[in-house]
């Protein structure tokens, strides 16, 4: 029987063996992944993520043409094109266009994944799109939430349920203690995510920057069909 393993911080990672053997499912909700999703859905070419400022100056300097985006504690970083707001990356701003991408949290947690036999970008906005496109892979399914500073985000967990719903309703698996956690908060609060994700540490967070209006947005569920994947160092829509 196939196994659902969920990393509910980044810092569960280096105890998964073997990475190669699953399909990983890398969540940030509020905001990166979401903006991910959103990016290429409307008609982003390619996103670059890198885990630090420093590898982004570097990757700018190799890739002139390219948007810099991204965030540092919620904040848009000084200098940069965009922030880590999905309502920035409308299709004026960056169909067609390269973007190297950093944030506090997502990006680490997509790059500590590479190893794995897939990388997938998933959120709620396109949770069904992504649940059938890793169950047709046919292998174990890791889903990383990247959490908040190495602590647990409830809005992650709850996002990875929303997914694990999705998978279970077409397949039986086995379930580790962290997706049946993930299950928990998504049952208990599938009907006010708005609300979960509003009270979830970084929705106060994103509230107090002034960017009020992403936490209901990242809360749709099944919004977009797009399903990013993350191969060879950049993201793009399968």
């Amino acid at each position: 029987m196939l196994k659902i393993y969920v990393a509910s911080t980044p810092h569960e990672l280096p105890l998964v063996t073997d990475m190669a053997q699953y399909t990983a499912v890398v969540i940030d909700a509020l905001r990166a992944t979401s903006t991910i999703t959103t990016a290429l859905h409307n008609g982003c070419g390619r996103i670059f993520p890198v885990s630090t400022v420093a590898e982004a100056a570097a990757l700018k300097e190799q890739m002139p043409h390219a948007l810099l985006a991204g965030e540092r504690q919620g904040a848009k970083l000084s200098g940069y094109d965009l922030g880590n707001s999905p309502f920035e990356y409308a299709p004026e701003a960056i169909a067609g266009r390269e973007v190297i991408f950093t944030t506090s949290n997502g990006t680490r947690t997509l790059v500590a994944c590479e190893s794995a036999g897939l990388v997938v970008v998933a959120s709620f906005l396109n949770r069904s799109a992504v649940a059938k496109a890793v169950q047709a892979t046919g292998r174990d399914i890791l889903i990383a939430c990247a959490g908040h500073h190495g602590k647990l985000a409830a809005e992650d967990l709850a996002c990875a349920g929303a997914i694990i719903v999705t998978f279970i309703e077409h397949q039986a698996y086995q379930l580790t203690d962290g997706a049946l956690a993930a299950l928990a908060i998504y049952g208990a609060w599938h009907d006010s995510l708005p609300a979960l994700l509003g009270q979830s540490f970084s929705g106060r967070n994103v509230a107090s920057l002034g960017y009020e209006d992403d936490i209901a947005y990242c809360a749709q569920l099944d919004v977009f069909n797009v399903v990013p994947i993350y191969q060879s160092k950049q993201i793009t829509a399968s």
